[in-house]
């Protein structure tokens, strides 16, 4: 009598144990199933926010690259100042189209790269400012890119055939064209523009 009741005890304590196992069993599949789907929903999220940063970046350089075309195209050459660049900055005339006041007067115009030197991200500003001795107005600036790994200019010279790309332009004439190379944050991809003059070529009259 004595052992059929501890056996029953035994057997009884045997299917707690069992179904409490099973349990865990069940709740670490449910888990895992939560983890998985709170992952995949969590890693589309950022694919997702990676491909809306690509768009916002390359649209803001096509941007930059449109308005630094129409300027760098209308540019000539004036005794005032002349045309000068470096690998992160560009000066050159030109006339802005605007009201009766601004007819025939002649801009100064600057693209310059700054580096913030926490971050080492890169910025390109736009300034404009009237070319005149006694001009008391305040330089206009807009900042065209921002949070960018690298900006830089490069210019060209037309060598017999080919042309020849250097980092400085410190000739007289103007470069034959001006290439922009822009690498985004959040891609490898480096995008770049390449704008021809109509006018400039180093070398004799």
């Amino acid at each position: 009598m004595l052992y059929a009741r501890a056996n029953l005890y035994i057997s009884n304590v045997m299917r707690r144990n069992g179904f409490t196992f099973l349990e865990t069993i069940i709740s670490i599949t449910i888990f895992t199933v939560v983890i998985v789907a709170v992952y995949s929903a969590f890693n589309m999220g950022i694919k997702t926010w990676r491909r809306s940063k690509e768009q916002e970046s390359l649209q803001k350089t096509r941007l930059a690259f449109l308005k630094m075309e129409k300027d760098i195209k209308n540019t000539f050459f004036f005794s005032g100042f002349k045309f000068t660049g470096g690998p992160e900055k560009i000066e050159f005339p030109l006339t802005v189209s605007g009201g009766p006041d601004n007819k025939g007067q002649v801009y100064k115009i600057t693209y310059d790269v700054n580096t913030d030197e926490e971050s080492g991200f890169s910025g390109l500003t736009r300034i404009q400012k009237i070319h005149s001795e006694d001009n008391e107005e305040v330089p206009k600036e807009r900042e065209l890119l921002s949070s960018m790994k690298s900006i830089g200019f490069e210019y060209a010279y037309e060598s017999e055939d080919s042309f020849t790309w250097q980092n400085n332009w410190t000739s007289e004439k103007l470069p034959s064209g001006v290439r922009i190379s822009v690498e985004a944050e959040d891609t490898e991809e480096i995008y770049s523009k390449v704008i021809f003059l109509q006018q400039g070529k180093l070398g004799s009259e």
